[in-house]
């Protein structure tokens, strides 16, 4: 059964190409229910394809998609070089050790932001935090 974020989607094309109450009931019919919630998910399936697709001929729909930052640094390998500076920083709060982080990922890469890092530039940050953990952790052993 449809959620209520892929309903809405339903009546939003529905109500983008006009279709009336004894239209819609037809159009349901065809599916074997009455209401578009009782719809499995292959009908659901079916039905959005169909009326995605009437809506997009006549011009009253766009189809969306999902927007990937092609070339930039994917959530996961940003998230590996948080977690290699949180080894290396002496930055205490969080608001602290992300500008500390933008600032290094600007002097490494040449960009403002880890999250506008491109994908060509991950290793150079990622090598370059694992010479200082390990330049960290020769000086810790060390000392003992």
């Amino acid at each position: 059964m449809p959620n209520n974020k892929q309903l809405g989607k339903i009546h939003a094309l529905k109500s983008k190409l006009g279709i009336d109450d004894p239209e819609w009931r037809a159009l349901l019919s065809q599916y074997k229910v009455t209401t578009s919630a009782n719809l499995n998910n292959v009908d659901y399936k079916n039905m959005h394809d169909f009326l995605e697709k009437c809506a997009i001929a006549q011009g009253v729909w766009e189809k969306k998609t999902k927007r990937i930052s092609a070339g930039k640094a994917s959530s996961s390998q940003q998230a590996k070089i948080r977690a290699m500076w949180n080894e290396v920083t002496i930055q205490i709060t969080e608001s602290d050790k992300a500008k500390a982080l933008d600032k290094f990922v600007l002097r490494i890469a040449g960009i403002h932001k880890l999250e506008w890092l491109p994908v060509e530039s991950v290793q150079k940050v990622i090598k370059a935090l694992s010479v200082m953990i390990t330049k960290k952790e020769s000086k810790l052993c060390q000392q003992q």
